[in-house]
């Protein structure tokens, strides 16, 4: 018998791209990959900018979680940061 695994996919998504963030199995390095991420967006801002992070929210049909951060001078850029979560058969090298 198989043995099925839980992966966990970070994603950066806005209106003009996708990018992985991070693959791991562990869910609590997956939230903490997700928050850090979603502050680098925040902070990495060279006006000086703030910014907000909602807290975690369920995603339909409880594919994962997401969060929405919101920076700029009046907090006019959004973008979204998902924890996609997936199974994963023992010995699948995908995300490897």
């Amino acid at each position: 018998m198989e043995e099925i695994l839980l992966k966990f996919v970070v994603i950066h998504y806005d209106e003009d791209f996708i990018n992985c963030v991070g693959i791991c199995g562990d869910y609590y390095k997956a939230v903490g990959i997700a928050y850090d991420y979603a502050c680098s967006l925040i902070e990495d801002r060279e006006d000086g900018a703030k910014g907000s992070i909602t807290p975690l929210y369920e995603l339909e049909g409880q594919t994962g979680l997401g969060l929405t951060v919101c920076y700029g001078d009046e907090l006019q850029f959004k973008a979204s940061v998902f924890i996609l979560k997936y199974e994963e058969a023992e010995g699948d090298d995908r995300g490897n």
